[in-house]
């Protein structure tokens, strides 16, 4: 009957959540291809860049955690909607932003209508699935990382290329065109998305009963307060060092991915936006079958940990080798093996996470995770445009420094023992 479970939820949820994820992260992420033509036309700075890039996970992490006690408390359905139609509104206004400063304040204000989401749609699967299946869910979950680049690569650079309407700038119906329809799907979601199994219509009376009965072995639920449940995620050494994991895997993922169009013209010598965007395109068709494989063989050998530190140490590795001159083309398979080990991390790494968390601490636990680590993706970017700043544009030394971080998460997350409870220090 599991299995039967399972296949029902993932083929009913799995396809809906994919999709939003798709557009959340592409209306974060878009802002890279968007560079190809907005830095020249605002006139922003590399250091500037990696401001505006890194900016967006400040306003993320102010309601990162209240968002996940909130989705606990009313429901995924109406909180899941609220966010993706505002993440849609302040999108399109990207659009129309005409300077520097404004895009800062917009961006900004990206983050707080993005807080909440990713860390929602995790802690809302684990109402769903068992701690055996996590680590395959979630790859397929975040393969959306990948698609969403494999779709919106080259859509992007040919928004930018091709649509000019009402002497616009392509890169900003590129914000519009892109940021549209978030707005539709979360008013789909709130009709969508049933909050709990018991409100599933497309499961039986007992397979509902199996599941909830199933999941709840698993994580029996505390009755300690949030604010108890809060202390002890803040007390707990395994809580904070997930937190600087995830840091690091924030930093190389953002690093990478706001820098990677810039870096794929300079490196490959292309003409225009679109063959920019093709080339990008492979690397996260190449990235998207990392993440599934990983993931599938995380759960089937239960070799979590020991596959997200290989990857940790593999992405680091190939970042590190990039530096050292191996020809432009080189240099950019490097960058692109260098991505995808970036991205095989996440089915492995959130599934060893999840299996440390009671479900009162979950909201929290969870939100408490992404949203310190992803000011790695505030640092990474940051730091790179300060490091082309201050070295004459050169990207090796940013590469370097990345590399290194990378390696430490590896590190870090070697130094956690399965069978601790999530309070033990």
């Amino acid at each position: 009957m599991q299995k039967t479970i399972f296949r029902k939820n993932a083929l009913r949820l799995l396809p809906f959540l994919f999709i939003l994820y798709i557009f959340n992260f592409l209306d974060r992420v878009n802002f890279g291809y968007a560079a190809l033509e907005m830095n020249q036309s605002l006139s922003i700075t590399p250091q500037m860049f990696g401001l505006l890039s890194g900016i967006f996970f400040a306003g993320y992490l102010i309601l990162e955690i209240p968002s996940n006690i909130i989705l606990h408390k009313v429901g995924a359905r109406k909180w899941m909607a609220r966010i993706v139609v505002s993440w849609g509104i302040v999108s399109v206004f990207c659009g129309f932003a005409d300077s520097a400063n404004h895009l800062l304040i917009l961006r900004f204000l990206l983050g707080i209508a993005e807080a909440g989401f990713f860390p929602g749609i995790i802690l809302y699967l684990t109402f769903w699935f068992r701690r055996e299946e996590m680590a395959t869910i979630i790859s397929l979950f975040m393969a959306a990382i990948a698609v969403s680049n494999i779709i919106g690569a080259p859509i992007s650079t040919a928004i930018m290329q091709n649509i000019k309407f009402f002497h616009m700038e392509g890169w900003r119906w590129l914000f519009i065109l892109e940021g549209l329809p978030s707005i539709i799907l979360g008013v789909i979601t709130f009709f969508y998305l049933p909050d709990r199994p018991e409100q599933a219509s497309w499961l039986t009376n007992e397979e509902k009963k199996t599941l909830v009965e199933s999941i709840r072995a698993e994580k029996p639920v505390l009755e300690n307060s949030e604010g108890h449940n809060f202390r002890i995620i803040l007390t707990s050494s395994i809580f904070l060092r997930f937190a600087l994991i995830y840091f690091t895997f924030a930093v190389g993922l953002y690093s990478i991915t706001f820098w990677l169009p810039q870096i794929i013209k300079k490196l490959s010598h292309t003409q225009g936006y679109m063959a920019t965007g093709w080339i990008a395109m492979g690397v996260y068709i190449l990235s998207g079958i990392g993440m599934i494989v990983f993931g599938y063989i995380a759960d089937r050998t239960n070799k979590r940990k020991c596959l997200a530190i290989a990857s940790f140490l593999l992405a680091g590795l190939f970042l590190f080798l990039s530096t050292i001159f191996f020809g432009d083309t080189g240099d950019l398979i490097l960058i692109a093996l260098a991505m995808v080990f970036v991205l095989s991390i996440v089915g492995p790494l959130w599934g060893y996470m999840t299996t440390f968390v009671k479900e009162r601490q979950a909201a929290i636990g969870i939100a408490f995770v992404n949203s310190v680590g992803n000011i790695g993706g505030f640092a990474g970017p940051l730091m790179i445009g300060f490091l082309m700043n201050s070295f004459s544009s050169s990207i090796e030394i940013s590469w370097i420094f990345v590399s290194i971080i990378l390696v430490i998460g590896g590190i870090v997350l070697g130094t956690i023992h399965s069978g601790r409870s999530p309070n033990a220090s």
